[in-house]
């Protein structure tokens, strides 16, 4: 992800409470998604390909090089 861990953590807590649910169960081995994140997680994949698809449309209109954003 390019992102330190505590940076990660904050950022989740910080949408888990504007949500007002838990994304995650944490636990000593690890984290597992909870059903709501488990929803979330999938309309958020959802939106990142929809994001990935407008930025390649763009790029092919404007004939500039394939990259990340």
């Amino acid at each position: 992800l390019r992102i330190s861990q505590p940076s990660l953590t904050v950022s989740i807590k910080a949408l888990e409470r504007e949500l007002g649910e838990v994304l995650l169960v944490r636990g000593p081995r690890g984290v597992t998604l909870t059903p709501v994140g488990a929803t979330f997680a999938t309309y958020a994949r959802s939106i990142l390909r929809e994001a990935e698809k407008a930025v390649d449309e763009v790029r092919q209109v404007k004939g500039l090089k394939r990259g990340k954003v």
